[in-house]
């Protein structure tokens, strides 16, 4: 589950929100 997490913290920084 540690990927996913990573995935999601790259698309956070990413997509500037």
């Amino acid at each position: 589950v540690l990927i996913l997490i990573i995935n999601i913290v790259i698309r956070s920084c990413t997509i500037p929100n």
